[in-house]
């Protein structure tokens, strides 16, 4: 997979992440979702502008912080139900 790929699956991902509403524990995956906003905007700003090196440099920063996240999300999602 190229950097470009990469980045345009983490950038899905993250867009289904914040549409994700959970009935319990919002605050805090809305504090969550505040903290992995600015490095998901630093990778779209990369595929836009950025080289291929920027890229997988920003795909690199945003992908560890972007699973736990999801972890988060689906955590809550398997304790309390659908989001």
């Amino acid at each position: 997979m190229t950097p470009r790929e990469h980045a345009k699956k983490l950038l899905e991902e993250w867009n289904l992440c914040v549409e994700a509403k959970p009935k319990n524990n919002a605050v805090d995956i809305r504090l969550d979702k505040d903290v992995v906003r600015p490095w998901a905007v630093h990778l779209d700003w990369q595929l836009s502008w950025g080289s291929e090196n920027d890229i997988q440099i920003a795909c690199c920063q945003l992908e560890s912080r972007l699973n736990a996240l999801k972890e988060k999300i689906i955590i809550e999602v398997l304790k309390n139900g659908s989001v």
